[in-house]
């Protein structure tokens, strides 16, 4: 008996046909891998030709810069409020007034003589109630005793009653008077400067005619404008820096008094005022300043350029952007 397996011819050939199929398929494999490796080079390749940059801490702020007119920190329009003939005049343009100083003098004797009348009747009718309150008192009694009718206290008490209160139109009358003879005298409502005078000494005037303009100057202000997407980041104690064109090379620090909480209607923005000390008066109502508001300043921020971020999407493996 042989010591050898009996092989058939067809099991070897078919064993040589499965060797030569799988050296096939590692040679197609082998193919594919490096096609893929070129195109993924090539690929990175091309993704890779960016440029670099060193992101150092640098300053950063949201300021905004309007140009702006100065405006007086109070301005009014002094009115004449009694007729008559300007007497004098104390104050011109320019000149420093306080509170309470007089400015103008309106000729007060028609009005001295009216409060003289108004005081006289008063009188007259103080007298008149004197007497009607005793017979009117002496009623009272009268009546209680039934000495009298019903019909005559009445009468009594009814005429205490009307010239009690002409007593007191005479007294409200007095009053008036006494107030439009104050009102001849024209005096300043604060301390602050004449900018414009209207009258002149004997000049005829009406109530209502405008005789002098007072502004306060010790402090001014400006107003900026702002969008709505920069309003959003001003308040109350943000950096103001002023610079008057009247005065190159300096510039003045201010604080901001209001907030304006309504947009305009035409423009869309929002108003913020301004206000600076002004104690020697060198700056002027109506000069033009450029006002810088800071809403926010930062010396040590890293700023990165958002062209600088790359987005990579994988459908398959993230359903959204992924940034590197």
């Amino acid at each position: 008996m042989s010591n050898f397996r009996h092989i058939p011819r067809l099991s070897i050939f078919k064993r040589n046909m499965l060797k030569k199929d799988r050296q096939q398929i590692w040679v197609l494999c082998l193919f594919v891998l490096t096609i893929s490796s070129v195109a993924i080079a090539g690929s990175v390749s091309n993704m890779l030709k960016v440029k670099t940059m060193i992101l150092k801490p640098e300053p950063f702020n949201i300021s905004i810069t309007s140009i702006a007119k100065v405006n007086p920190n109070r301005q009014v329009q002094i009115i004449a409020q009694v007729s008559g003939i300007v007497s004098k005049t104390h104050s011109d343009v320019g000149q420093r007034a306080y509170k309470g100083q007089i400015l103008a003098i309106i000729d007060p004797t028609d009005y001295k003589l009216e409060l003289e009348d108004a005081k006289a009747a008063l009188l007259i009718s103080q007298a008149e109630l004197k007497s009607v309150k005793k017979k009117y008192e002496r009623a009272k009694g009268l009546v209680a005793q039934k000495l009298i009718t019903q019909e005559k206290y009445e009468g009594r008490e009814t005429a205490y009653l009307s010239t009690h209160a002409t007593v007191q139109r005479k007294k409200i009358a007095v009053k008036i008077a006494s107030l439009t003879l104050k009102k001849t005298i024209i005096r300043a409502p604060f301390t602050g400067q004449i900018g414009s005078r209207k009258i002149e000494k004997d000049q005829f005037i009406e109530p209502g005619t405008q005789l002098f303009t007072m502004v306060d100057l010790m402090k001014v202000r400006f107003k900026s404008s702002v969008l709505e997407n920069d309003y959003v980041h001003f308040c109350k104690d943000d950096l103001v820096n002023i610079r008057v064109e009247a005065f190159p090379g300096r510039s003045f620090k201010g604080r901001i008094d209001r907030i304006g909480i309504i947009a305009d209607s035409k423009s869309g923005t929002f108003s913020i005022d301004v206000i600076i000390d002004n104690p020697d008066l060198e700056i002027k109502s109506g000069f033009t300043a450029r006002v810088t508001i800071t809403a926010l300043q930062k010396s040590d921020l890293i700023l990165n350029s958002e062209n600088s971020v790359l987005y990579l999407q994988i459908p398959a493996l993230f359903p959204s952007y992924v940034s590197y």
